[in-house]
């Protein structure tokens, strides 16, 4: 093969279709529209001349909150790359804004680039876009370095560029209200963006707004105030909360200093590359764990049914495997709608489209989306694994059996419950960062006769097609004793703390 650098090609595979999806639209109700213009009510001293921008005005909710909260003589500029709704809404505006601009219809990223013109008042409900659908992300990037001195992180959502625009053009002692998902500091770049506000502003708030204010998407809000300012005031910075419950416990410790963990492997297309048990001796698949559904009670044994068409990146690849993927491509091409990920690989990266880098194995496996109990999942055979799940492998000196029960521990599932974000409809996600973050019982706490009672409990909970709560609250019961008898782990007690999570036992 060619010494070439394995890459994923840019796809639309995924990408939503639909306009306000593509876009990022939500838009923002009268009741938080008018909430945003209150906060700004406290930090704007003067409106008369002042310079308002509406980035992203939409059906325009926000200047009519202005106009609600009796407003007036401020220059409105807004903007919006919706020519339908930027048309409704500059009808609107020019009919009841004295000083208002005409709606620009262009991406707010791109225009206004004049540094030497500065605003006084920011209210915005920016875009939310995933990363990996954000079109022209190395321009803003590379627009945020040129102009600003920022690196924004790669993996930000596209709302993140809209306020650091909007915060880099504020003039000193500028405010502004800003309305983003509410959880937001759930991620690594939303820390990295507090940290960015905390240097470049002052007076800061974060405001929770619940019950799922947006019709049609199930994710609670939070609006950011503040007003812009080179000086620091530690009263005025934004502090992300520790939402650990195991944190400050003699005896604890966060698991990324005890365990190795990684996130399995992404398949190009799962539809594709995924098989069954036949599938091995067949076409020379390897077992493969992909859908939870597939995996009964706590336990992943050699006689899995799942398997994955997997060829390396270098090196020969299997004769088997190679004729069962070629024919499935011809199928596919048959069928383009429903294979637009692996037809896209083979049009643009032809020499890796049946390739993959190597899946990674784990003696315990973590699904990091759940609605009941999260529970790890015992894995002593080894089997590579998909990216629904982070692997898990103590460096701590336990054995697989004994930190298999310990991380199924009552205490355990309820650090990462607390640690978790809502997604909506009951369900959870816990980030990698926060699963590494999270804290969990210390090897250096257990005495040999303890750690060989673990391993037997684990055993005994890997062998159940449930989670046992008699064998659970045992692994409490040895947690709470290594650790000092603290009152807030007696088993009883955080027993029934955890069944006010969910609504059955799971």
């Amino acid at each position: 093969m060619q010494n070439l650098t394995y890459s994923e090609p840019k796809s639309n595979a995924g990408k939503p279709k639909e306009i306000a999806k593509k876009l990022g639209q939500v838009f923002t109700p009268a009741k938080i529209a008018d909430q945003m213009v209150s906060e700004l009510l406290s930090n704007v001293d003067e409106w008369k001349g002042a310079i308002v921008i509406d980035p992203c005005v939409g059906e325009g909710a926000l200047p009519k909150a202005l106009k609600r909260a009796g407003l007036s003589e401020y220059i409105l500029k807004s903007f919006d790359i919706d020519p339908n709704v930027a048309l409704v809404s500059d009808n609107w505006i020019q009919q009841n804004i004295a000083k208002a601009s005409k709606v620009i219809c262009d991406d707010f990223l791109k225009v206004a680039k004049d540094d030497s013109e500065k605003w006084d008042v920011v209210i915005a409900n920016p875009p939310y876009i995933r990363q990996e659908w954000i079109d022209d992300k190395l321009d803003y990037q590379t627009s945020a370095k040129d102009k600003y001195s920022i690196s924004i992180p790669g993996s930000a959502n596209l709302y993140v560029y809209f306020i650091i625009k909007l915060i880099m053009g504020l003039r000193e002692g500028g405010a502004f209200s800003i309305i983003v998902y509410d959880s937001w500091t759930h991620t690594r770049y939303g820390r990295w963006l507090v940290e960015f506000l905390n240097m470049n502003c002052n007076k800061l708030k974060s405001i929770p707004v619940q019950n799922t204010p947006f019709e049609g998407h199930l994710i609670d809000a939070t609006i950011i105030a503040g007003i812009r300012s080179s000086k620091q005031d530690a009263s005025g910075i934004l502090k992300i909360i520790d939402r650990s419950v195991l944190r400050g416990f003699s005896g604890f410790t966060p698991l990324l200093s005890e365990y190795h963990t990684k996130r399995g492997l992404r398949l190009k297309q799962a539809s594709f590359f995924m098989g069954n048990e036949s599938d091995i001796a067949l076409n020379g698949a390897t077992l493969f764990i992909k859908k939870p559904s597939k995996i009964k009670g706590l336990l992943v044994n050699s006689k899995h049914k799942e398997s994955a068409l997997l060829i390396p990146v270098k090196g020969e690849p299997c004769s088997k495997v190679t004729a069962e993927l070629r024919r499935r491509m011809e199928s596919a091409q048959k069928e383009p709608e429903k294979n637009q990920s692996i037809l896209n690989w083979l049009q643009k990266r032809p020499e890796y489209w049946e390739r993959h880098p190597p899946a990674p194995k784990a003696p315990i496996l973590f699904n990091y989306y759940f609605r009941t109990r999260p529970r790890h999942i015992y894995n002593p055979e080894m089997i590579e694994y998909a990216d629904n799940y982070y692997g898990v492998t103590p460096t701590n000196g336990l054995p697989h059996a004994a930190a298999f029960a310990l991380l199924n521990s009552t205490s355990v599932v309820m650090e990462f419950q607390e640690c978790s974000r809502r997604q909506g409809n009951g369900l959870q996600k816990l980030q990698l960062f926060e699963y590494r973050e999270a804290w969990v019982p210390s090897a250096s706490i257990f005495s040999v006769e303890k750690v060989n009672q673990l391993v037997l409990l684990g055993n005994q909970l890997a062998s159940g097609i449930e989670i046992d709560s008699e064998i659970v609250n045992k692994i409490d019961e040895i947690i709470y004793e290594a650790s000092g008898y603290y009152h807030e782990l007696e088993p009883k007690k955080i027993a029934d703390k955890i069944m006010t999570y969910w609504s059955s036992k799971g």
